[in-house]
């Protein structure tokens, strides 16, 4: 095993400050997905993080690599940061020293175990290393399913795209096209930094509107909620 040193982090200015190596080996990671994104966590943590962080920074000769992104509830449950509204969460592991760094987070959370009473991921990937962990001693596992998350494999083109969709689908859209066209020009605009606030003030019109349709309001009509989803979308962005 090399060398690895693990830092605590507890507080939201230290996981600030963690951010441009955050994103360096988000950038490395071949299974980093968005969630891992210290542009999706650091923010979620902000708006609805509740309890007491403990994230672990994975170091090895002052490079970041590896990031368990945890917080301990206020039941004394450890879970990871974007819980609840992400689609995968998991570790963040540079790939050349994955195995390594999963081992020395899990050996760094069973020795600090008088801090929490369980540990609770949700939204885990079949693959993810949490599930290959062996309890600490004294606990038991327990493993269930909890939910889908469908994925679309785009083609290389939009073309090729178009060319694989069923003749009803290709129909619909041509269909819904000419009604669109009818309303006036219709044109498809890159977000950048000149139009975002624009575009997503649009976004989230739209969204109420559709929601409406069914006399709901949808996820976005609170304040909160929307303001983790801009600081996030410009993030991204950014990136």
């Amino acid at each position: 095993m090399c060398a690895l040193v693990i830092r605590e982090i507890e507080s939201a200015s230290e996981l600030d400050s963690l951010r441009a190596d955050w994103l360096a080996l988000w950038k490395r990671s071949s299974t980093a997905t968005p969630f891992q994104s210290p542009d999706w966590l650091i923010p979620w943590w902000k708006h609805f993080g509740k309890g007491q962080l403990f994230v672990l920074a994975v170091t090895h000769e002052t490079r970041l690599v590896g990031l368990a992104p945890l917080f301990i509830t206020n039941t004394r449950s450890l879970s990871l940061l974007g819980t609840g509204n992400s689609d995968y969460l998991d570790l963040l592991l540079d790939d050349r020293v994955c195995n390594d760094a999963s081992a020395a987070i899990f050996a760094h959370l069973c020795e600090h175990r008088h801090a929490w009473d369980e540990c609770d991921f949700q939204n885990l990937r079949h693959t993810s290393p949490l599930l290959t962990m062996k309890s600490c001693a004294g606990f038991s596992e327990r493993l269930q399913e909890q939910n889908f998350c469908p994925v679309a494999l785009l083609p290389a083109s939009a073309q090729r795209y178009l060319d694989s969709l069923s003749h009803q689908l290709r129909h619909n859209l041509d269909y819904y096209h000419r009604r669109l066209s009818t309303l006036g020009d219709v044109e498809i605009e890159c977000a950048g930094e000149h139009n975002f606030g624009e575009l997503f003030d649009a976004f989230v019109k739209l969204h109420e509107a559709r929601w409406q349709m069914n006399s709901m309001t949808g996820v976005l009509c609170d304040e909160n909620v929307r303001s983790f989803h801009r600081k996030a979308a410009t993030g991204f962005l950014a990136s």
